[in-house]
């Protein structure tokens, strides 16, 4: 009984040290995210992405593409416009990170929107 118990209180530590690690993980991620949002494509986009002049908003394209066709149209555009062209320097895991950011910015965007609907 005992031997169980102790399993079973070793098992819940492993458990929330894992799920601990994997929100530090994501965090860092945004974090890291937000800072290769902000050096490759906030002077067009806007640090909170909601686009400016021939810029889209992408406020919400989280939601309508994926990690990976975000990428290839970003890089699509780095190859048609002059002043994309840095993107080219961004690995698919820059990329991920930068979505992760994006997805912070939908989901405080929900969060506020669902607040003032209240």
């Amino acid at each position: 009984m005992l031997r169980r118990l102790i399993g079973t209180a070793v098992s819940l530590i492993l458990l929330v040290l894992g799920l601990s690690a994997f929100t530090l993980k994501e965090e860092d991620s945004s974090a890291r995210g937000k800072d290769l949002f902000r050096d490759y494509c906030a002077m067009c986009h806007r640090l909170d992405a909601t686009g400016m002049c021939m810029a889209p908003s992408l406020i919400g394209v989280t939601n309508r593409m994926s990690t990976k066709e975000i990428a290839a149209h970003s890089r699509k555009i780095a190859e048609e416009m002059m002043c994309a062209r840095p993107i080219k320097k961004l690995s698919d895991r820059d990329f991920e990170e930068i979505v992760e950011y994006l997805k912070t910015l939908d989901s405080r965007r929900n969060e506020e929107n669902s607040s003032t609907i209240r």
